[in-house]
């Protein structure tokens, strides 16, 4: 999910259509979300020390955090993620 600030109607139509240009599968389209929202009560709220970075979180269906990210991809992080999701997914009934 992409997240940006609140823009008027003619920059959120511009940016939309610039993105959905930057990707033309429709598949992979599908997938993304932009949120135009106030983003410092939204970064407080994650308690995000800062917006140059990436971050990655695991979420369960109430909306708590079982597992949060940061940074460029890394082994460790994937291991902690992937021990998270077989954690979680051994407990949910099928």
């Amino acid at each position: 999910m992409l997240t940006m600030s609140r823009f008027n109607a003619l920059y959120r139509f511009m940016i939309d259509n610039g993105m959905r240009a930057g990707i033309p599968d429709k598949a992979v389209r599908a997938t993304r979300l932009c949120a135009y929202i106030d983003i410092p009560p939204f970064a407080r709220a994650l308690q995000l020390p800062g917006y140059d970075s990436i971050y990655l979180f695991l979420l369960d269906r109430s909306g708590e955090i079982l597992w949060r990210g940061q940074g460029p991809y890394d082994q460790a992080q994937l291991a902690e993620l992937t021990a998270t999701v077989k954690r979680v997914s051994d407990v949910v009934p099928a």
